[in-house]
């Protein structure tokens, strides 16, 4: 390595004092500067680039590589001076330099004597590595120590505590010691399970490894099929043993954490960094990413704390598709001089209410006796039920036993379904939102206190379906009814549903899942009694591209609907699968997999409905299916009805107030406050009271409850 010094960026007002991305273009010579915060967007022309392709920002730093003469070397973005890396001839001599994508990583400062970096190329079998004073790159071939199989690797990789960490197309994570690399030998540790699996049922995962806080995590995004928008972020720490623990070194293991602290991650394609929240003046314990989608580049925000997203389009241009050039990078440097930003929050008064004595309208210092809830005359109870939401009614039956068993005050038209949403495992804690209302709702459930992410996957007669792992249970979230269903050694399927009431002998458990190809159905199916579940994999006559919304059980038969808006029809008492040639589906040809964000399927006063989206910016578009024609129609209006969509899960109920129909409810809720539902009104065609900087909720569930069965003795 060499260094030199050149001329210095300008770099924009106030730059450092907030987290700023910088988009590098090559071909216009510019770097576009975009203010994270309030989303500013200044450009700045840099002769500099002109012919040079950007590996990365680290910090100060970035990494250029010449077109034409394959030089590479570090450039400073404060002093502007270079540190030389040998040349990359040997390496893209056969390769343009615009496909070659992959990361760079290094032990210290480009400056230091020690410094030794590496190039992990994306889809490729080995690893590039340069010392200080090299004149070539050494290439080094990832093999498996035990099966000497060579392993295609992802291009994510870091250095960590003189170990270089790579994640294989697998998902394993290869660890090498560095210094054994530089001399030549290769010495790996490989987890075949590094994390534990979310059953998200998301086919496209992006994943990060960020250094903070001296720890090392790895950070999984879960996408919606290719492209499309973010449905869950998962945190996991490398579990580095003590002394005193019996280390296998052939292992590596990694912990899932619900909690990153006062820190915020920042990631941007590959790259991820850690800086102090309170610092930079953001949130805490929150993710911050930008990655392409169909409406543009998105900055996403996911807090920990409640398990929600949030997102904003800053740079509308920069749409999503099959090349885009990994050229926008977070940059982390601090502005001397620097006055931290300190975030005001709003400390509210916590007033708890003693659940077993009636507030009584005295002084504070009076002395005078108060009276048990449950002596309150039944028919004020009555009367108090019949004005308030259902949430309410479910937080006032919670005050006293006698109160608990009144299911017959509470109204029926008042059980339209909530969002049950955002568990925290640490706890048992779960919030249920009603999008009507605005209400919110917290409950203690223990049945929800795990150990490993959980996942709602559906609902139904007021009881809804988990998992954790492997783990499978219904619960019933109001009387805290469990129903264990033995584990499903499986790691993929699309959906999963139920038939029957739960704790019944009628009751059925099915899995469904559908091969990204198409050509394969396999159906996993358990019923009380059975130790394991009964596996079904049925000739495939009719391609199916299924997606994650949950079957509909009609007419004793679960319907699935695919993306292009065909149906296959599960019979669950003969097990037999087939997909109808009678509706035709509602598009036509092949349907790439990063279209359609939302497919759901829901019965609606007795017919089948669909609801889809191509993008999940568009308008939803609302069919029926006739089934005198056996065809698809259009709706244009709902009528009576609200629809509550999700990407799992979909519900229809009438709707409760005259205000409220020919709505479609999205998962989603006012950022500011969570006073507000999200919705599309099919009358003005519009999503309230908006689409974007919203909050939405990764794990979550429409349900129900069944008011008859639910409070009953």
């Amino acid at each position: 390595m060499m260094l030199d010094i050149s001329c210095k960026v300008q770099f924009p007002a106030g730059f450092g004092r907030q987290p700023w991305l910088i988009k590098i273009e090559e071909k216009k010579q510019t770097w576009t500067f975009i203010n994270a915060i309030n989303g500013t967007v200044e450009e700045r022309t840099i002769p500099e680039m002109q012919g040079k392709k950007c590996f990365g920002c680290f910090g100060e730093w970035v990494i250029l590589v010449d077109e034409l003469t394959r030089e590479c070397f570090f450039l400073s973005l404060i002093s502007s001076s270079r540190v030389h890396l040998p040349p990359f001839q040997s390496f893209l001599q056969m390769q343009a330099l615009e496909e070659c994508t992959g990361k760079f990583s290094f032990t210290s400062s480009p400056t230091s004597p020690d410094c030794i970096t590496t190039f992990v190329p994306f889809g490729e079998d080995f690893v590039l590595l340069s010392r200080r004073h090299d004149k070539e790159w050494s290439k080094m071939a990832i093999t498996d120590c035990i099966s000497k199989v060579v392993r295609p690797i992802t291009g994510e990789n870091i250095m960590y505590k003189g170990r270089l960490f790579i994640l294989s197309i697998s998902e394993e994570a290869l660890v090498f010691d560095v210094a054994a690399l530089v001399d030549g030998h290769i010495v790996e540790t490989i987890s075949e399970h590094p994390y534990h699996f979310y059953h998200g049922n998301t086919p496209t995962r992006d994943k990060y490894f960020v250094e903070s806080c001296n720890g090392l995590y790895l950070v999984r995004v879960h996408l919606f099929h290719e492209a499309q928008h973010v449905t869950h972020i998962e945190v996991y720490q490398l579990h580095e043993p003590s002394e005193e623990e019996d280390l296998n070194q052939d292992i590596i293991t990694w912990d899932y954490v619900s909690s990153i602290g006062d820190r915020a991650f920042f990631l941007s394609r590959m790259h991820g960094v850690s800086l102090c929240a309170k610092e930079f003046g953001v949130e805490p314990n929150c993710i911050y990413l930008v990655r392409p989608c169909s409406d543009g580049e998105r900055l996403y925000k996911y807090s920990l704390d409640d398990k929600t997203f949030s997102f904003n389009v800053i740079l509308p241009d920069d749409k999503w598709n099959f090349e885009f050039e990994d050229n926008l990078f977070w940059t982390t440097i601090p502005a001397s001089g620097m006055q931290a930003v300190e975030l005001e929050t709003a400390t509210p008064d916590v007033v708890e209410l003693n659940k077993d004595i009636a507030i009584s309208d005295v002084k504070p210092e009076s002395n005078q006796i108060t009276r048990p809830w449950a002596d309150l005359p039944i028919e004020l109870v009555e009367s108090l039920f019949q004005r308030l939401s259902l949430v309410d009614c479910v937080r006032v039956s919670t005050v006293c036993k006698t109160w608990s068993l009144t299911s017959q005050f509470i109204p029926e038209e008042n059980a339209w379904p909530w969002l049950m949403h955002s568990p925290n495992i640490d706890d048992g804690l779960c919030k249920f939102f009603d999008p009507i209302s605005g209400a919110e709702h917290t409950r203690e459930i223990e049945a929800l206190s795990a150990t490993e992410q959980l996942v709602f996957h559906a609902s139904r007669d007021g009881w809804v379906i988990i998992s954790e792992g492997n783990y499978i249970f219904i619960l019933n979230p109001l009387t805290e009814d469990v129903i264990d269903v033995p584990p499903l050694l499986v790691w993929e399927y699309n959906c999963i549903s139920f038939t029957g009431m739960p704790n019944t002998p009628d009751c059925g458990v099915f899995a469904f899942y559908f091969r990204p190809d198409d050509e394969e159905v396999n159906i996993w199916s358990w019923h009380p009694g059975q130790e394991t579940w009964t596996e079904t994999v049925p000739h495939i006559d009719t391609p199916f591209s299924g997606t994650m919304n949950n079957p509909v059980l009609f007419d004793g038969e679960f319907y699935c609907l695919d993306r292009r808006g065909q149906l296959g029809v599960f019979n669950p008492d003969n097990m037999k699968w087939r997909v109808l040639s009678q509706p035709e589906p509602i598009y036509k040809g092949e349907v790439p997999h990063h279209t359609h964000a939302c497919c759901a399927l829901l019965e609606v006063d007795g017919d089948l409905v669909a609801v889809i989206s191509t993008d999940d910016t568009d308008p939803n578009q609302v069919f029926r299916l006739d089934r005198s024609k056996m065809a698809w129609s259009k709706v244009e209006n709902l009528g009576d009805f609200i629809l509550f969509v999700g990407l799992r899960n979909s519900l229809a109920v009438r709707s409760p107030l005259k205000s409220c129909k020919n709505r479609i409810y999205l998962p989603k809720f006012d950022d500011r406050n969570h006073m507000n539902g999200v919705f599309y009104s099919m009358d003005d065609h519009r999503y309230h009271p908006r689409f974007y900087r919203v909050e939405e909720p990764t794990i979550y569930v429409w349900f129900q409850p069944n008011i008859t069965k639910d409070y009953s003795d």
